[in-house]
């Protein structure tokens, strides 16, 4: 039972971390990118380099709010205001370390995949009121994304309950004391990788941003504070995808063999700035898709191939035992 007053001092923390996270790791990302891409690139990072995160989003709230001609004006207004708090609440069970999390829930797993719902209909509801033709196409374009990304999520999840027989974040962690999942589960993880491209709208799966269409996408009409809410919350939901990832496949704090002279949380931060290196690298090498190649191959190649291997596990599983 979690203390009343401890859990808004927790909120705070939190939210405050997770906001400087998502500045910096924008920020950093890009310089990654450049590097890779051989672009010009600074070799030192000094006070300048640290305050541009901050001194950027605070001039982009300082752009004056322009409301296009919508019917919608109140969905307008109110969606990109409710993907922050639903992308917040999907990662309320995912933990940190033992005990940094907000509650341990039997049934994190499965909380997850509905709340990741949740913003996928939001995202939609963002595209549809802003009522110009460049955000209903590119919500048209994200929509097949995404549908074709939540299955995926949904058949991984399911891999990864099946093996550690819990829906329970803490409890699969803990069932890679001996091994990481990601040993066992590669292919898994693989499709995994694609989920989270998708999700995070990343090269190569970064077609439902056009430039016929206005770069943007479905907040191509959005400015000021509310442009700056919908790319927080999206690289906000990019990287709980991320921190999941160390969650299902590399043991989260857990540490590599019998190495603890290094803490839980400082294993953690270090598995998850490996992963993001690894994801900017791969945005940084690969080309974009057509958007009727990402389609195609989500539901002609991804799809059938989760499927053959949630059947390989689920024989593995149940029938031999292991």
């Amino acid at each position: 039972m979690i203390n009343p007053l401890v859990l808004p001092l927790k909120v705070i923390t939190y939210g405050m971390v997770a906001f400087l996270s998502i500045l910096y790791l924008m920020y950093f990302e890009q310089k990654i990118i450049s590097f890779v891409q051989m672009r010009g690139l600074r070799r030192s990072l000094g006070l300048r380099d640290f305050l541009f995160p901050v001194a950027l989003f605070i001039n982009l709230f300082r752009v004056r709010l322009v409301f296009p001609e919508t019917p919608y004006k109140f969905l307008y207004v109110l969606s990109p205001l409710l993907l922050g708090p639903l992308v917040f609440m999907m990662g309320i069970f995912i933990p940190f370390h033992k005990t940094g999390f907000f509650w341990s829930s039997d049934y994190g797993v499965l909380w997850i995949i509905v709340v990741s719902h949740l913003i996928i209909l939001c995202i939609e509801v963002i595209g549809w009121a802003s009522h110009t033709q460049y955000s209903l196409q590119g919500v048209i374009r994200i929509f097949g994304h995404f549908i074709a990304s939540a299955l995926l999520f949904v058949f991984v999840s399911l891999i990864i309950t099946l093996w550690a027989g819990s829906m329970n974040l803490l409890q699969i962690i803990q069932d890679q004391k001996s091994i990481w999942f990601i040993v066992p589960l590669f292919p898994v993880f693989l499709v995994y990788m694609v989920v989270l491209l998708m999700r995070g709208r990343s090269t190569p799966f970064g077609a439902s941003e056009s430039g016929i269409d206005l770069m943007g996408g479905y907040k191509s009409r959005y400015a000021g504070g509310l442009f700056v809410f919908l790319v927080i919350a999206e690289y906000c939901q990019f990287l709980l995808f991320s921190v999941l990832g160390i969650v299902f496949f590399f043991g989260g704090w857990l540490p590599l063999g019998n190495i603890s002279w290094m803490s839980g949380f400082s294993w953690f931060f270090l598995k998850l700035i490996i992963f993001l290196i690894g994801t900017s690298w791969i945005k940084a090498v690969l080309p974009n898709l057509r958007h009727d190649q990402i389609v195609r191959l989500s539901f002609k190649v991804f799809l059938p191939f989760i499927v053959m291997l949630f059947l390989f596990y689920c024989f593995i599983k149940i029938m031999v035992g292991i």
